[in-house]
């Protein structure tokens, strides 16, 4: 028996104020690939300013028939009441609950207090994780009447041009299996912390293999290999949301408290972008110096003694990058040259490949980014989740 989890993302620093709320049930509905006898949660307030105060967490699990089954209140010490001070993060206290693999946890956040929220996970994609929000009061329900979307709860999603799902409080999910569940850690930036990838790589393994593996997910969007969160004062936040240094957090992240079975890594084009974008001239990278960081992650891992599968980078075109387009796309191509040729990592992800155009090969197909030329939508992200479980598969990985 031991301690799997089913569900992890990164808390956000956002330094910023999302929102504020009162009298709210934050609605998340988890699918769920693992069985479990006991669930624990952990919390995180780790970028908060300002406490953060749960009044009550309820825990239930969805049924064939989409009917809500066993609720149990989540404590920490035996309380229901949970406050966490700024930059606090812990575990509940385990409780006696089974679920099995297939069926979708559900799980209930009231806040009462009128409070400011500052640090969450976040999802965009909601194939898997999917929250809403009832501003009325305690609630614990399927429906959807009454329930809101997190742009009309927050006004940070509201600005933003791609809506996330803001998931206050929580971001992990515990299961207690005696089976041999293998974990597949993801580690990126955007293109993994939007989720259209995680989640058709987990739409798959839960059809192939229920029961036996988990995906987490420990990208930050905007995040870099090499520099911390590109300074962008026209952004909420100016830019901390970006994280720091891909070679600074691999360690923690990765390996902090359950060291996965397999790391898919995919990193490096906002080190290209970023310098351009926000003009930055200075942070500007060669392909060498994003291998050598690359490089430094892959050696962390074999440290520890895992298999590590690199993705090469897809194309980025976009209209409004002419000026420095081209010069972007040979460091990319240099990069991706070394990524397919080196035996360093124990696989290579060809995501480009996969999503270039091949009339275009600067640019991605059509159809599969969200409209920016940069991010994968749903069928990209299947694409880049076929690539993945095809390689595991050759690779007798899973």
């Amino acid at each position: 028996m031991k301690w799997k989890a089913t569900w992890k993302y990164l808390p956000v620093n956002y330094n910023a104020d999302l929102g504020e709320v009162e009298n709210l049930t934050q609605r998340t509905v988890f699918r769920n690939n693992l069985n479990g006898e006991k669930l624990k949660l952990k919390f995180s307030n780790k970028y908060g300013r300002v406490p953060l105060a749960i009044e009550k967490v309820t825990v239930a699990r969805k049924d064939a028939a989409g009917q809500m089954r066993d609720c149990c209140i989540i404590t920490k010490d035996g309380k229901e009441t949970i406050v966490l001070a700024p930059g606090e993060e812990f575990y509940s206290d385990a409780v006696e609950w089974n679920v099995r693999a297939g069926e979708d946890i559900l799980l209930f956040l009231y806040l009462k207090e009128r409070q400011v929220i500052q640090c969450s996970a976040s999802v965009w994609s909601t194939q898997t994780t999917r929250t809403q929000y009832y501003p009325g009061g305690y609630r614990l329900e399927t429906g959807t009447d009454g329930w809101k979307e997190s742009r009309e709860i927050y006004p940070y999603v509201d600005a933003d041009v791609n809506k996330a799902d803001i998931i206050a409080g929580v971001t992990e999910i515990l299961l207690y299996t005696e089976e041999q569940v293998k974990t597949i850690a993801l580690f990126g930036d955007s293109i993994t912390h939007m989720s259209y990838f995680s989640d058709a790589l987990m739409n798959r393994i839960l059809q192939e293999m229920p029961g036996r593996v988990s995906v987490v997910n420990y990208g930050i969007g905007g995040n870099r290999i090499l520099h911390d969160a590109s300074h962008a004062p026209a952004l909420v936040g100016e830019g901390s949301c970006f994280g720091p240094a891909g070679v600074s957090r691999f360690e923690e992240d990765v390996f902090g408290e359950d060291a996965p079975d397999l790391i898919l890594l995919l990193e490096g084009v906002n080190d290209i972008m970023h310098p351009y974008v926000f003009q930055h001239p200075n942070e500007i990278v060669s392909a060498q110096e994003l291998i050598q960081g690359i490089s430094h992650m892959i050696d962390e891992a074999h440290r520890h003694e895992r298999p590590i599968f690199v993705g090469t980078v897809m194309p980025f075109w976009n209209e409004e990058y002419t000026s420095w387009i081209e010069e972007g796309d040979r460091i990319r191509t240099a990069l991706n040259s070394w990524i397919r040729q080196t035996a360093k990592a124990d696989g290579v992800l060809d995501y480009d490949r996969a999503a270039a155009n091949p009339e275009q090969p600067d640019r991605m197909k059509d159809g599969i980014h969200i409209g920016d030329g940069l991010h994968p939508n749903t069928r990209g992200g299947e694409l880049m989740a076929e690539t993945a479980f095809r390689l595991m598969q050759e690779k007798a990985i899973l």
